[in-house]
């Protein structure tokens, strides 16, 4: 799988990123704990989303 860099920055990043910004927001517990399970059976990594309080929220219930 090619990582192709960011811009300038240097970071190399995957071509297909998840984002959790809807994770206790619009999506409800059950919702966002099913699209967790989605992604890491497709091996992608969850991106959280900055400067909030409930990035984290599905923590506890990672296996």
């Amino acid at each position: 799988m090619d990582y192709p860099n960011s811009g300038a920055t240097g970071v190399r990043v995957f071509p297909l990123c998840f984002g959790t910004m809807s994770f206790g927001a619009e999506a409800d517990e059950r919702a966002s704990a099913e699209m967790f399970h989605r992604v890491r059976i497709s091996a992608l990594s969850p991106t959280p989303a900055p400067a909030t309080d409930r990035t984290e929220t599905l923590k506890p219930h990672r296996t």
